[in-house]
């Protein structure tokens, strides 16, 4: 015979199993479920949030880039103006330094051809003067008797030269000529300079004689487009043109 107890005990026991039963029939399952089900949906918004949380990332790190990207084009940029900058300087420095060298070039030319000009002139000056000085230092001391001298050299002078040199330029048309001379010659002297041409010419040439205090000495003959100068004026404008060659 059982204790009553056990029994209570064993009934206890059944009524447990029975609530334990109706429990997990009608409590637990849907409380389970609710929770499974809870815990489906928290997972899918821990998945949620995690993808969120990658695409952020993935979007921060594409911002990091781009921000990272735009910084070195910034200081890509920046160099290749400094760069220009420092270039176009550059050229600008070297291109007035050449105008520089150039204008300095250009004014040492200058200085220098002005410094020949002044040269030539002042020699030329200097030349002028002397052969004009000479010409009337020579005046004081040629007299008659040395003028005479000039007319029988001027005289020899016409013997030595022939009839192709005197023809040269004058032509064959030529019949007359003018003899220039500083003082009037005396009759003697205008035949031995009519003798001296017509040995040269083969005919009767009619002269004209006429003074020229400019010749300083010796006699000038024009005969047709020839000029025979046996004149001290032309011997100092031969010594002029001389001086003037050398000085060039």
């Amino acid at each position: 015979m059982i204790s009553p107890n056990i029994a209570t005990l064993i009934f206890q026991i059944i009524n447990f199993l029975i609530l334990t039963a109706i429990l997990a029939r009608f409590l637990f399952r849907p409380v389970l479920r609710f929770l499974q089900e809870r815990s489906s949906k928290i997972e899918e918004q821990l998945d949620k949030a995690k993808k969120v949380e990658q695409e952020a990332q993935a979007f921060k790190e594409k911002h990091e880039q781009e921000l990272l990207n735009i910084r070195k084009e910034i200081q890509q940029a920046k160099e290749r103006m400094e760069e220009e900058t420092r270039r176009a300087h550059s050229e600008i420095v070297e291109k007035a330094r050449a105008e520089a060298r150039q204008e300095r070039e250009r004014l040492r030319e200058e200085l220098e051809l002005e410094r020949e000009r002044a040269k030539t002139s002042l020699q030329e000056e200097i030349t002028n003067t002397a052969i004009s000085l000479a010409g009337e230092i020579i005046k004081r001391f040629i007299d008659e008797k040395m003028h005479r001298r000039f007319v029988e050299e001027f005289a020899s002078y016409l013997g030595e030269l022939n009839e192709d040199q005197l023809r040269e330029g004058m032509g064959r048309a030529a019949t007359s000529a003018t003899v220039y001379s500083v003082i009037p010659l005396p009759a003697e002297d205008k035949w031995k300079i009519r003798d001296g041409l017509l040995g040269i010419t083969r005919r009767d040439i009619e002269l004209r004689f006429a003074e020229d205090s400019s010749l300083i000495g010796g006699i000038k003959i024009e005969l047709g487009d020839k000029v025979i100068d046996g004149s001290i004026q032309a011997q100092l404008r031969m010594i002029q043109d001389e001086l003037g060659k050398e000085t060039v």
